[in-house]
């Protein structure tokens, strides 16, 4: 019977091979792209490949689970900041004062669900009920959801003066509502 061998790591000269030649390519493309918004695009490329080298590199005979948590974490402080940044900028181009507001009141949700999706926490659930809990008491985000989305929906169903009204009953019942989807009491 022929004994097991584990698959050999890549060594910490290739690694280092690797490393040296992306600090090269960054050093180069820095030199063309002026702009700092994409230059950090590239970096955000470059990052989990080098922390990739070390991985395949080191005495840990994990690569996979040590990859996993490279590309986990890459997600959560690298890229997903990177474009909430990028969709933040473009939403303060909308000229509409209304519709800006409620996108960037909305935009960021889908950011802090992948946040919470790739953190160390495993706890998930209770994590994005806790979100969502606190968003929703969030005077702000209660005032864009019911002044502008809500408003405008209701002003195309009814009438201006029972759209007020409406409007008006909604934002007195809503305040000081606790919303306690986890039944936790806070």
């Amino acid at each position: 019977m022929k004994s097991q061998n584990p698959k050999p790591k890549l060594g910490k000269i290739w690694a280092a091979l690797i490393k040296g030649a992306l600090k090269f390519v960054e050093r180069k493309l820095r030199k063309v792209i002026k702009d700092d918004i994409a230059y950090e695009g590239v970096t955000l490329l470059t990052t989990p490949l080098k922390a990739t080298a070390d991985a395949l590199s080191d005495s840990d005979p994990d690569d996979k689970a040590q990859i996993a948590g490279i590309a986990k974490r890459h997600l959560n402080i690298g890229v997903i900041p990177y474009v909430e940044r990028r969709a933040t900028d473009l939403a303060m181009k909308i000229k509409n004062d209304e519709l800006r507001q409620f996108v960037t009141t909305v935009d960021n949700i889908p950011f802090a669900v992948a946040r919470i999706y790739t953190d160390d926490n495993p706890n998930n659930d209770n994590q994005l009920l806790g979100y969502i809990e606190a968003w929703l008491e969030d005077k702000e985000n209660q005032e864009v959801i019911i002044n502008v989305a809500l408003r405008t929906l209701i002003e195309k169903v009814f009438d201006v003066e029972t759209a007020e009204f409406l409007i008006g009953l909604i934002n007195n019942q809503i305040a000081g509502i606790n919303f306690d989807f986890d039944k936790d009491g806070d």
